[in-house]
């Protein structure tokens, strides 16, 4: 009622109707991934009624987002990337958005377009990869098809196509957070100064510590992907709050760490692929 009354969805035109669904085709129920075709529509399924002779719906008022509300909107869209098992095609994501969050997403936070959007969230972990339209996923997760990820200066990866094979094969084995070198050494950075001016406590740590991202870096980066490192520090012997809480030594201890999961799972790295690690790490 709140929502066919007050804000006046299903009101609309048999012409708004089309457009929508030229629109947004595909983009009804569950989000579809990348390559799979959309079920028959159930003859149960629920259809919005259409008042032929009721006004056309006045346009929705765009505005910017909150804070809060991108935070929702971040965590929508790794929720909805994780769900699926195929890379996810980006018009089917933006469709989905876009219904879910009308106003500010209208134009895209003023940015236009939903790629823009996409790349301003800063999403640890997700890449865009061009064709078809556009795909978003998780490369330790989806298959990429041996495709790169973008270099666009603006790309988190600009610059590291060379070592984005090794970490996709290294973070699939290991579980490791496969973040884009920049963004693993801003992590890092933000681990460094956070345990620099407060007692080290790993939830409240590893929370600050995304905190400190998103507002130094504009980096959003997942809690458990940061407890992931922290703990790797942990367990290759790492005691936090003992004086050597510097960047060289965090960068070492997750480093040993790494290495010694590849070694666990009889994955054993060349001298070339160590450096490869090193580099990505920042370790020195």
């Amino acid at each position: 009622m709140f929502l066919r009354e007050a804000l006046g969805i299903g009101r609309v035109s048999s012409a708004a109707a089309a457009d929508q669904n030229d629109a947004g085709a595909g983009a009804k129920g569950a989000l579809l991934p990348e390559g799979k075709a959309a079920p028959a529509e159930s003859k149960s399924a629920a259809v919005v009624p259409v008042n032929a002779k009721a006004e056309a719906v006045p346009k929705v008022s765009a505005r910017l987002a909150t804070p809060e509300e991108l935070f929702d909107i971040a965590g929508r869209l790794w929720a909805l990337v994780d769900e699926s098992p195929l890379p996810v095609n980006a018009a089917q994501l933006a469709s989905r958005l876009r219904a879910e969050y009308p106003e500010v997403l209208e134009n895209w936070n003023g940015l236009g377009t939903f790629k823009a959007f996409f790349r301003s969230l800063r999403l640890s972990r997700l890449l865009w990869v061009s064709g078809s339209g556009g795909r978003v996923l998780d490369p330790s997760r989806h298959e990429v098809e041996g495709a790169l990820p973008e270099q666009e200066a603006e790309s988190p990866w600009f610059g590291a196509e060379q070592v984005f094979p090794l970490l996709r094969e290294v973070c699939t084995l290991t579980n490791a957070p496969m973040l884009a070198p920049r963004d693993l050494q801003a992590v890092l950075a933000a681990l460094v100064r956070v345990v620099g001016r407060q007692e080290f406590k790993l939830s409240v740590t590893v929370q600050a510590v995304c905190r400190e991202c998103l507002e130094t870096d504009g980096l959003r980066v997942r809690p458990r992907d940061v407890n992931f490192l922290v703990r790797g520090m942990q367990m290759n012997g790492h005691s936090f709050g003992q004086g050597a809480d510097d960047g060289p030594t965090l960068a070492a201890r997750l480093l040993n760490q790494i290495l010694f999961l590849c070694e666990r799972e009889q994955r054993v790295l060349e001298r070339n692929e160590v450096e490869l690690l090193r580099a990505w790490i920042g370790a020195s």
